[in-house]
C-alpha cells in the first residue's frame, strides 16, 4: 500500500537569525538515528519523521491525494495505539518488578 517516500528539501537553504545559512533535512527517506519515543526537541531539522517515511502514491482524479492523506492518518492512529499498548506493558512490568522487590525484602 505505501512506499518509502524520497527525501525532500523545499528550499536550497534557510538563513538563521544571526545570518548563518542552514540546510535542514525535510520529510522523506529513512531516519536511522531517531525512533518513536525519542525526545521531540533539540534536533537540527525542519521536522524529522522517525523510522521510515512512507506515502501512498495512488492518485485519483476525483479525490486528488486523499488516499495518501487517509494512509498517513490511519498509520499515525495505529502507531498511537501501539505506543499506548507498549506503555501499558511497561507499567505492568514495572509494577510487577516493584512488588517482587518488596516481597523479597
Amino acid at each position: 500500500m505505501g512506499e518509502i517516500a524520497s527525501p525532500t528539501i523545499r528550499s536550497v537553504y534557510n538563513v538563521s537569525a544571526t545570518g548563518k545559512p542552514l540546510v535542514l533535512p525535510g520529510v522523506g527517506g529513512i531516519t536511522y538515528n531517531l525512533r518513536v519515543g525519542d525526545p521531540a526537541c533539540g534536533w537540527e531539522a525542519d521536522h524529522v519523521e522517525p523510522g521510515v517515511s512512507v506515502e501512498n502514491k495512488e492518485n485519483d482524479a476525483r479525490s486528488g491525494k486523499a488516499a495518501n492523506t487517509a494512509f498517513n492518518i490511519l498509520s499515525c492512529f495505529c502507531l498511537v495505539l501501539e505506543t499506548k499498548q507498549l506503555l501499558h506493558l511497561a507499567k505492568r512490568r514495572a509494577l510487577k518488578a516493584s512488588s517482587q522487590a518488596s516481597m523479597a525484602e
